[in-house]
């Protein structure tokens, strides 16, 4: 059109910035933004207000609001697509600045605004600022939207508030309903692995005559990844007459999270047997599977059968890296990296996490920097994988640069990102820094948090704070038996056998119990796993002579703790 000389108008512009942001190209973007600023469209609040949300899907916020806070004129749908974008990227301060300055200036939220609000606060998970939320959409007059109505379900359902969330999708008129509806209220019981509860809600659906999607059937499944409720699903399973290509990979995937590879795989060759072809998604779960189990071989066997149904989408080569990575395979990972035309900041992600994992904690921090000088934004996922390699590695200094570093993108630490904090000042005996550095978190510190700092007092033998982490862990969850463990381990290091016997005691008192560990094998691609005691494998007696002998020699290098020997042997 450019070349024909054919001028572009202010109906041009907003198509060219919605493409540019499906494509999230940030170099499209800018040579469109170039465009604009060429021509008399500098006060066109329909173009301005496209480029503002093209920048957001493009996932650069700054050039967003550098632009939005210079348009002469912004309406409602300008501060959504800012107020957006800051909700999906977590900033939930700026989400609530951007609110009150739009009410300041005197525009009227609309079902976007209490959407997008609504999201960013679930991320938080707190009940009381989204029944506030809920409580203004409601006096705004918006509560009649369905798709605000949906979002409140999945909010509340975040905020383990499964009452409320029936009682917003009860609201929603009958006739009004949708299957996102249905889907959300069975997603909010099957993320509390309610079952029984998300498969009323799916017989309720199907009897007002509403069909179940992907998402429907997902859900349903991903609540009754324990073996008894997955025997139930599988009873709806084989009881369906038409299975789709949508049904069988739920399945699939629900054995798959399970830990079931085996029951995947069979699966999967039987529905190839039906005639029905897996998709992007089957491939997904089953790739998915196998490094949760570390199934190198069976791996390596789905990226070929991947490659040869053309099935090798971006998705799937993440999954791919990320695969071989946790199956110990960080050779193949970073070949099949390199390999890659397109990489997005997931794929350079799961490389830094890979190498995180494997122990090759300098290339770790290759990746990143080689990263941002190609131009990508780490997002938050990036930093706790930098700061995982960090924290194994013992890299104290680079820790505090890259945890200081993700204000710089304008990233708020979670949980997850100061537990690698804590972890990583424990690790270096620096007990009392940690400490205070938890204790003056702008964040709850959660159980890992102080899990992790128990550790550290663990290895460090120090028993006085030691005790305080470990109350504050018997607080949080009483019945949890890893505590209880770790404590006794530091009182029977120190020689204190009294608090040996009232770790014992609080054990009791408290009812917990202390599960047997767990460990899985692959051996020519069938699982074995094996327990504390367990003496059915047909090679028991070899194995454990073979185990016993190790366990000797651990104990005569100091490794294994009378604690340990202990409750293990219980």
């Amino acid at each position: 059109m450019m070349q024909q000389g054919v001028e572009p108008n202010n109906l041009t512009f907003p198509f060219a910035a919605k493409a540019c942001g499906k494509l999230s190209n940030l170099r499209y973007s800018q040579i469109i933004h170039t465009h604009v600023a060429k021509l008399p469209f500098q006060s066109d609040i329909y173009v301005q207000t496209s480029l503002v949300d093209m920048y957001v899907k493009c996932n650069r916020l700054d050039y967003a609001y550098d632009l939005f806070v210079k348009m002469p004129k912004r309406d409602v749908t300008s501060w959504n697509s800012m107020i957006v974008g800051f909700a999906q990227s977590g900033s939930l301060d700026r989400v609530s600045i951007l609110f009150y300055e739009m009410r300041f200036d005197r525009i009227r939220p609309d079902s976007v605004t209490i959407i997008g609000l609504t999201r960013s606060i679930s991320a938080t998970k707190n009940l009381k600022l989204v029944s506030a939320v809920h409580s203004f959409g409601i006096r705004i007059g918006i509560a009649i939207d369905v798709s605000v109505a949906n979002t409140w379900i999945a909010a509340y359902s975040k905020c383990e508030d499964l009452d409320a969330a029936e009682m917003v999708f009860d609201g929603i008129d009958a006739h009004l309903r949708t299957v996102i509806s249905w889907n959300s209220v069975v997603a909010g019981h099957a993320y509390f692995r309610d079952s029984f509860k998300a498969i009323n809600f799916y017989r309720q659906m199907l009897y007002e005559g509403f069909s179940p999607d992907a998402s429907t059937i997902l859900s349903l499944l991903s609540s009754c990844v324990w073996p008894k409720t997955l025997y139930q699903a599988r009873y709806i399973f084989d009881s369906m007459m038409d299975k789709t290509c949508v049904s069988w990979t739920a399945m699939i995937g629900g054995y798959a999270e399970k830990g079931d590879l085996d029951e995947a795989l069979a699966l999967f060759h039987s529905m190839a047997a039906k005639g029905e072809k897996p998709d992007l998604v089957t491939v997904l779960y089953l790739i998915s599977g196998c490094g949760q189990m570390g199934a190198l071989e069976i791996g390596r066997w789905v990226d070929l059968y991947a490659s040869s149904n053309g099935l090798k989408t971006i998705l799937v080569c993440n999954a791919l890296i990320d695969m071989y990575a946790k199956c110990g395979s960080i050779r193949d990972a970073q070949e099949f990296f390199c390999t890659m035309h397109d990489r997005t900041i997931v794929s350079w992600t799961t490389m830094i996490g890979g190498c995180a994992l494997n122990g090759e904690f300098n290339k770790a921090l290759d990746y990143f920097f080689l990263m941002v000088d190609l131009g990508l934004k780490p997002n938050c996922v990036t930093f706790l994988a930098v700061l995982q390699a960090c924290t194994h590695a013992g890299f104290l200094e680079k820790g505090w640069e890259f945890f200081d570093m993700m204000k710089v993108y304008g990233i708020k630490p979670g949980l997850d990102h100061y537990s690698c904090m804590a972890d990583l000042l424990g690790r270096k005996g620096k007990l009392k820094e940690a400490l205070n550095f938890v204790q003056n978190m702008s964040i709850k510190p959660d159980t890992g948090i102080w899990g992790a700092l128990l550790s550290a007092c663990k290895n460090h033998g120090d028993v006085e704070i030691g005790e305080y982490v470990a109350h504050q862990l018997f607080e949080l969850e009483p019945r949890v038996a890893a505590p209880y463990v770790e404590m006794a381990n530091i009182y029977a290091s120190a020689g204190r056998w009294d608090g040996v016997a009232a770790i014992r005691t609080m054990m009791k008192c408290n009812q917990v119990i202390k599960f047997p560990g767990q460990s899985l094998v692959q051996v020519n691609g069938k699982s074995y796993a094996f327990t504390v005691q367990d003496r059915c494998h047909p090679e028991g007696l070899l194995i454990y002579d073979t185990l016993d002998g190790l366990a000797l020699q651990l104990k005569e290098e100091g490794y294994l703790s009378y604690s340990e020997e202990l409750f293990d042997h219980e």
